[in-house]
């Protein structure tokens, strides 16, 4: 990877309610209630997703988020944070799903599906294989929060850090 003096890293941050999110169920399984909230204690805004049916439940919140004008690459691709009820992926659980300018999906290193903590956890993600990354283009994050038995899933902000070249 070549360098430029006029490069810099970019961290951008998504609180909820994600500036530009969609909220989409998948056509089945798909009873609860989506919500809002704020933890007072760690002063984080996040989605909250919760089910009282005996069965899995899910929900997704789908953000398209457009690379700058003068992206050049990922630096260190995606953080994201959650909470979950119970460390039980049966009961409740987040999955995620990146998707590149083109359209297809990305594969992603680290853990980005069953994931459950009982306290906000970081999960930092990159981006392989040979997805395309254009600049100026839409690329879309989707994430699907699933719950039962009143066993909420929580999601809190999402990081985008990638390098773009100052002009």
């Amino acid at each position: 990877i070549l360098s430029d003096d006029r490069e810099q890293t970019i961290l951008h941050t998504l609180h909820p309610e994600f500036d530009g999110a969609s909220y989409k169920g998948d056509g089945a399984n798909n009873v609860g209630q989506l919500s809002q909230s704020t933890d007072e204690s760690t002063n984080r805004n996040y989605y909250s997703w919760l089910s009282t049916r005996p069965t899995m439940q899910d929900y997704d919140v789908i953000v398209v988020y457009t690379l700058p004008e003068d992206f050049v690459r990922w630096d260190d691709g995606l953080t994201f944070t959650f909470r979950s009820a119970v460390s039980d992926a049966s009961q409740n659980k987040l999955d995620l799903q990146v998707f590149d300018t083109s359209g297809a999906q990305v594969t992603l290193s680290g853990s980005s599906v069953n994931l459950t903590s009982t306290t906000w956890r970081s999960q930092h993600i990159e981006f392989n294989g040979s997805p395309t990354w254009t600049a100026g283009q839409k690329m879309m994050i989707r994430m699907k929060l699933h719950s039962k038995d009143n066993n909420f899933m929580q999601l809190g902000e999402v990081q985008l850090q990638y390098v773009e070249l100052n002009q």
